[in-house]
């Protein structure tokens, strides 16, 4: 990426895409995860449920089939320690054990309470539209789950009673790690969306924020050239466009002249800021 504040690119044969020529510096080739520009945006966007598949609520004392739990590596047994903030409404006990499968995990829950009418499992597999079984107040369940958009999720027991007071258990771990690694050191605990990828990138800053044009970004299954738009005031965000600028188009406007130091946009990167007029409007004038 260039340190530049001013940079342009241009296409080689063949409609290739390629930086033709940054100021202060070479183009160069990155490395970029997409998720990790929007880790928050993402946690707080509308996303599929995993598909989960629950076998039938057995109550203790009840003769019921088990699943059988056929996949490698299976962990211990993690039980939860429970309180009770609510006289008379407890949770005895809460329990997960945890196997891994050809789909993702499955998850076997038992659970034991007093003065509830009914429980229900919370899981932190995502977070918006959080996975939720519900169930008597004392039983087992056991239900497979594809996926996780977060490392490590937590699961618990909520308890209810006849008027509504409710009890939790702490939180039990679910060890999961990500499908995809982030290729840097970080702490954070939601997962990338995809793979990292390697690609020549431009960059050209603006008063409020900047653009990133990226050669080989994945879309929609294909990879084609994409322009990033980051803004100042909304780090938690990105904007993603494609990069539909040609050789037989013009590069900048002639009638947009900018106030003095600064500069219009040209290329992929002044198309989608003079089409585009909120992004023109948040981003400013280039730098």
């Amino acid at each position: 990426m260039s340190e530049s504040s001013r940079s342009s690119y241009g296409r080689g044969s063949e409609g290739s895409a390629w930086p033709a020529k940054v100021r202060g510096g070479a183009a160069r080739r990155i490395r970029v995860a997409l998720a990790a520009l929007a880790l928050l945006a993402a946690a707080a966007a509308c996303v599929p449920a995993a598909t989960e598949t629950p076998t039938e609520w057995a109550a203790p004392g009840d003769t019921a089939t088990p699943t059988e739990l056929s996949g490698e590596n299976p962990s211990p047994t993690s039980t939860a320690t429970v309180a009770s903030p609510v006289d008379g409404l407890a949770i005895l006990s809460f329990s997960v054990d945890v196997q891994d499968i050809a789909t993702g995990k499955r998850l076997a829950f038992e659970w034991e309470t007093t003065g509830a009418v009914g429980v229900v499992i919370w899981s932190g597999t995502r977070m918006r539209f959080p996975d939720a079984w519900s169930g008597p107040a004392n039983g087992t369940l056991t239900v497979e789950v594809s996926s996780t958009y977060y490392r490590d999720p937590s699961v618990f027991l909520e308890a209810s009673d006849a008027d509504d007071d409710k009890v939790q258990s702490d939180p039990i771990t679910i060890p999961w790690p990500c499908e995809h690694d982030y290729f840097f050191e970080t702490d954070m605990t939601l997962c990338a969306a995809a793979a990292a990828i390697d690609s020549a990138a431009a960059e050209q800053l603006f008063e409020h924020g900047r653009m990133l044009w990226l050669e080989d970004a994945t879309s929609g299954g294909d990879v084609v050239p994409r322009i990033l738009v980051l803004y100042d005031d909304a780090p938690s965000r990105y904007e993603d466009y494609p990069d539909t600028w040609t050789d037989a188009e013009p590069e900048s406007d002639p009638n947009l002249v900018p106030p003095a130091g600064l500069y219009q946009p040209t290329r992929g990167f002044g198309k989608v800021w003079r089409e585009t007029s909120a992004v023109r409007d948040a981003l400013g004038w280039a730098l």
